[in-house]
């Protein structure tokens, strides 16, 4: 289900959401309300809120009310409500976005240090990757008390990551000609999630990992990007929210 709003003169742009991906972060805890008078058209910030506002109910500010809704995924919904309560209003999240066929980014934060992409896991137990092999050890009783030691290979999801954020950067270096150092403001990595969780990466981890408490310290003490202003964070989101619609309908499905 998507919203296009038509601005009221050519210096607009239609800012186009998917309402069922995003999760607003912003100050208050409640509904936004739809203005009754529109603002300037210059002021391109307000007209976007405006346009979601009013006719979606799935679009919240943070606090409470965001931090209770209910996600697919419960490492992307602990993900996102950790994040909720700890950054400004400067940031804004969009979740499980395609980013090209069959793949698709648990969770794009976009704010003024930057793009950020991030692979989400909530898993429990010691998590490796080694020489380029992924393993994880589960310590748990069987019914009778025995102690038991489950080693699981994994599939080595840092290269999914690698995948998801060279789509990001390709996504925006086409979308947004005018902007063409936004690819370079992509960063990210894994989440681990869960609270009973240790991992452990060597060299040949070609992504970051951390818990979400590392993603704040990183997102809040990075330095802000010259130039990345709200306006411009929030074309980003519009065209990755955009070229996530497109790779939907290619494939047959409602975005």
């Amino acid at each position: 289900f998507v919203l296009r709003f038509a601005p009221a003169n050519a210096a607009a742009i239609g800012l186009l959401i998917a309402a069922s991906a995003m999760a607003v972060f912003y100050g208050l805890g409640v509904y936004l309300d739809t203005l009754d008078t529109p603002p300037d058209p210059p002021n391109l910030t307000d007209r976007w809120w405006n346009t979601i506002s009013g006719r979606t109910s799935s679009v919240r500010r943070s606090g409470p009310a965001l931090s209770a809704r209910r996600y697919g995924d419960v490492g992307e919904e602990a993900f996102i409500s950790y994040l909720t309560g700890r950054l400004s209003n400067e940031y804004v999240a969009v979740r499980c976005l395609l980013v090209v066929p069959n793949l698709d980014a648990d969770v794009i934060v976009v704010g003024p240090t930057g793009i950020w992409v991030y692979e989400v896991r909530h898993w429990s137990g010691e998590i490796t990757c080694e020489r380029g092999e992924w393993r994880r050890v589960k310590t748990y009783r069987q019914s009778g008390g025995r102690l038991v030691r489950e080693l699981e290979m994994l599939k080595p999801f840092d290269k999914q990551w690698t995948k998801e954020a060279r789509a990001v950067r390709e996504n925006l270096r086409r979308q947004l000609r005018g902007y063409p150092e936004l690819p370079n403001a992509v960063g990210g990595g894994l989440v681990f999630t869960h609270r009973s969780v240790s991992f452990r990466m060597d060299g040949s981890c070609r992504a970051w990992a951390g818990k979400p408490s590392s993603c704040v310290e990183i997102l809040s003490q990075s330095p802000a990007i010259s130039g990345l202003t709200m306006e411009k964070r929030l074309r980003v989101v519009d065209a990755l929210l955009d070229w996530s619609d497109r790779l939907h309908e290619h494939q047959g499905e409602a975005p």
